[in-house]
């Protein structure tokens, strides 16, 4: 499946502690991960079972870090495209220049054509 994206790329953050040492994930990241499982839901009926194959290609000035983006992405998908990102075996990410903000994401499972 090829899904994309739209807007800014948003790299996970770290965990933030709060006033009264609650744990908690920042509104950014949080905000960005159900947008990925909003759009992940339109593609993917019911998780993949199996081993799962995952390339990223990220549009955008000034990106954050790559790998934060990645773990945003597959944090928001989980659950939806696969019951847990353990199942994922083979990563790629890159950048790509281009108009528009947007993360594209392809996924498959390994052993099927892509």
């Amino acid at each position: 499946m090829r899904f994309e994206i739209p807007g800014r790329p948003m790299p996970k953050q770290r965990p933030r502690v709060g006033r009264y040492g609650n744990i908690y994930t920042p509104r950014e990241t949080k905000s960005y991960e159900e947008l990925v499982g909003i759009v992940a839901r339109q593609h993917c009926k019911e998780p993949l079972a199996g081993d799962i194959a995952v390339a990223i290609e990220v549009c955008g000035k000034n990106i954050g870090d790559l790998d934060n983006i990645a773990k945003s992405i597959l944090d928001g998908m989980s659950g939806i495209v696969y019951v847990d990102d353990r199942q994922v075996i083979e990563l790629s990410i890159r950048k790509m220049s281009g108009a528009g903000e947007k993360a594209v994401v392809m996924v498959w499972q390994k052993g099927l054509q892509a």
